[in-house]
């Protein structure tokens, strides 16, 4: 138990953790010299008594002295560690302690074989061949996987239901360190008569299909009768419902036996509130905001002629306008990182804004592709110290690493007309009219852009979204495209909405939802399968919706003339 422990963050959350003391009696003849400390000094740990940044036997002697003396007071108030108000050997062994867990190894876990069991038969999950090294387990705590838990070493358990269960056994040894380690019981055999029942995919969506089924077996049943608290009903031993409003609702199963009994059992689901609007921000000068960021807590928007607006977001149920300022050229889209806003302006090229200082609309830099060499700058993408530009005929790649002095420093040259670039990592997707779809360009080298392939599209992108390895492509005029792009050479087209008469002006992802601007609403998708997405619901904005994106918990969108609606899955 003697030497010197340095303190560490790890050592201080250890002492936090209850424990079990090392040494309950000890004798001490330890020089200690404590009269000379400074104890209003504040340290950043309690069992350095005398603040010389280690915890050795120094710190046990002035403990020790202090009970020596009969002064269980403690008078120097870092005596008491445990901060009880009295000097004891309970703060002797705390130091102790933690002088025995500076060095402490981790312990290991053995949650045993994997098992099989009939329903209702005891199984024995035995942690024996877990250990620590340097010490002892002082807890054993076992999930059963089936909403039941347990404490001891070797434990006993049964399960009523036939299934796979994942077990998990938590080890902890003296000093409060843990391990994992896990095993599965394969439960056979039937459930005997009851009117139990389980709930697939509780909670859920609005209109998504729960299943629910009856655990009691079929042969020993006349009639399964099931009431979903909505007012509907079901016949079966396995039936599916979908809500269309949000709420929690009783579900009854009645249960009628071929001997006559009536078994009656209840549960309830709880239905998700689906997309809500929660706010919209004050008017602004962009009248039709096809450009849009959110960059923290502000949002970006630029768009019609002249026009850029910031919106501080930081309040979701109040989103206020920071400024709004005309802009040169016809500001089509823009990009931002957490430094750097990129606005295509058309007409006068690219310019630079700070994404630091939303209040000041002031250009930083500002590159005019038009005097360059007589192109429109229509979109960009940001990707570290560079901007990919859709600018007429070609792909320009534009160093930004000093945001003043923006040059163009690569292009990647085309014979059709080039309106938009996307990034998904070192791929920029590039929409060509002509062409009718996207050339894939190899940027990992940015300054030498290379194709690699190309696909189509059924008509103009308006936007694009990407989450792991889907792509969603708004296709203005026509809808919205799916594909799979786990190889992002060759995308794989999944299925198709279509929103002819509608238009689709932006989309974005988020788990098993697709969000998609439509006129003055946003339709909520579900694409858990992505290959047959369906509409959950609809969510009216009150003005021509363009833009989204889906940060943090919570769905930006842009609208005319308000710079952003704020809604809330």
């Amino acid at each position: 138990m003697g030497g010197n422990c340095r303190l560490s963050n790890a050592g201080v959350a250890r002492l936090q953790r209850p424990h079990r003391l090392i040494c309950a009696m000890c004798v001490f003849a330890i020089p200690i010299g404590w009269s000379n400390v400074d104890y209003a000094r504040a340290c950043d740990d309690p069992a350095d008594v005398n603040c010389d940044g280690w915890i050795n036997a120094g710190d046990i002697g002035i403990i020790a002295s202090r009970i020596n003396f009969g002064q269980s007071q403690p008078s120097n108030p870092r005596a008491d560690v445990d901060g009880d108000g009295f000097v004891n050997a309970f703060d002797i062994g705390l130091v102790a302690n933690r002088m025995h867990c500076s060095n402490n190894s981790s312990p290991s876990a053995d949650a045993g074989a994997n098992q099989s069991a009939s329903v209702d038969e005891p199984v024995t999950f035995d942690a024996s061949a877990s250990g620590d090294l340097d010490g002892a387990l002082v807890d054993f705590q076992w999930d059963f996987g089936d909403g039941s838990e347990g404490n001891g070493e070797i434990i006993e358990h049964s399960y009523a239901l036939p299934g796979i269960y994942d077990v998990e056994l938590i080890v902890t040894d003296a000093c409060g360190e843990t391990a994992t380690s896990s095993a599965t019981v394969d439960v056979q055999g039937e459930q005997g008569l009851s009117a139990n029942f389980v709930v697939d995919n509780n909670p859920a969506d609005l209109k998504t299909p729960l299943s629910f089924r009856a655990l009691a077996p079929e042969g020993m049943v006349i009639a399964f009768l099931w009431s979903f608290g909505d007012g509907s009903t079901g016949y079966g031993a396995q039936v599916t419902h979908a809500y269309d409003n949000a709420g929690t609702y009783p579900v009854e199963l009645t249960v009628i036996a071929n001997d006559g009994s009536v078994l009656v059992n209840s549960d309830e689901v709880t239905i998700n509130a689906g997309l809500t609007l929660l706010s919209v921000a004050a008017g602004s000068a962009v009248n039709m905001p096809r450009g849009f960021a959110v960059v923290g807590d502000v949002v970006w928007s630029a768009g019609d002629v002249q026009s850029i607006a910031t919106a501080n977001v930081g309040d979701v149920m109040a989103p206020a306008v920071s400024n709004s300022a005309s802009l040169y050229g016809a500001p089509w889209h823009l990009d931002a990182n957490e430094s750097v806003v990129a606005v295509a302006a058309a007409w006068n090229g690219l310019y630079l804004f700070d994404a630091t200082r939303p209040n000041y609309l002031w250009p930083m830099g500002h590159l005019d592709t038009y005097a360059l060499d007589g192109s429109y700058t229509y979109q960009v993408a940001i990707q570290g110290d560079y901007v990919f530009a859709a600018c007429d005929d070609a792909m320009k790649v534009i160093d930004i690493s000093d945001p003043a002095h923006p040059v163009q420093v690569g292009a990647w040259e085309s014979d059709g007309v080039i309106g938009q670039v996307d990034l998904i990592g070192d791929r920029a997707y590039v929409y060509d009219a002509i062409l009718g779809g996207y050339h894939i360009l190899d940027v990992s080298s940015p300054t030498s852009p290379v194709e690699v392939a190309s696909f189509a599209t059924r008509d103009t992108p308006t936007d694009t979204a990407v989450e792991g390895n889907l792509l969603a492509v708004a296709v203005g005029r026509e809808g919205v495209q799916f594909f799979d792009i786990t190889d992002i050479d060759a995308p794989v087209e999944l299925s198709y909405r279509d929103y002819t008469g509608e238009g689709a002006m932006g989309v974005a992802l988020h788990g098993t939802h697709a969000y998609v601007a439509n006129g003055s609403r946003i339709d909520d998708l579900n694409i858990a399968d992505p290959a047959n997405p369906w509409l959950i619901q609809k969510v009216g904005t009150g003005l021509l919706t363009y833009r989204l994106e889906y940060r943090g918990d919570f769905l930006y969108a842009s609208l005319a003339q308000r710079v952003v609606a704020i809604l809330e899955p």
